[in-house]
């Protein structure tokens, strides 16, 4: 979620402002004295410091216009276009993350429909069952389970 200040386009430090120009601390506040646009929310020398995104690209333009060069470093120009990528694999994973979450709606609701017949069929062979031992005059027994298995197989050894 962006802040405040990101929706602004504000930078509150000279931190961020270098990070924004793609350069160090050290080199934006030199610039500070060939025009960059900053403002000191005090008037010391080491005040807070608030840059607005906009005033900088017109700054960068202008002195770019008048032969001050401002050679972007091949990291920030990374930087940049790592971020572009970045945003575009996020839209990818977007789509793809809606549509295995349909998907798995839909064997959800696949899964709760069979579990949903397999209890009615186990309802029936359950009442099936009770409606037999009911029935049944006398109740099983060893002896009769016995009687119901198939009989075991003999085998041969051959030596």
């Amino acid at each position: 979620m962006a802040t405040r200040d990101q929706k602004t386009g504000l930078l509150n430090t000279w931190k961020e402002i270098a990070a924004y120009l793609g350069r160090g601390v050290r080199t934006v506040q030199r610039w500070e004295a060939v025009g960059l646009p900053v403002r000191r929310l005090r008037s010391s020398r080491h005040a807070p410091v608030v840059a607005d995104v906009r005033d900088i690209d017109n700054w960068l333009e202008s002195a770019q216009a008048h032969g001050f060069t401002i050679r972007q470093s091949s990291e920030h120009l990374l930087l940049r276009g790592g971020l572009n990528a970045s945003v575009q694999q996020a839209k990818l994973l977007r789509s793809e993350l809606v549509l295995l979450r349909a998907a798995r709606r839909t064997s959800q609701a696949k899964l709760i429909s069979t579990i949903e017949r397999l209890e009615k069929c186990c309802n029936h062979v359950e009442a099936a069952k009770d409606r037999r031992l009911s029935e049944s005059e006398e109740p099983p027994t060893v002896s009769r389970l016995r009687r119901s298995l198939p009989a075991p197989q003999k085998t041969f050894r051959i030596h």
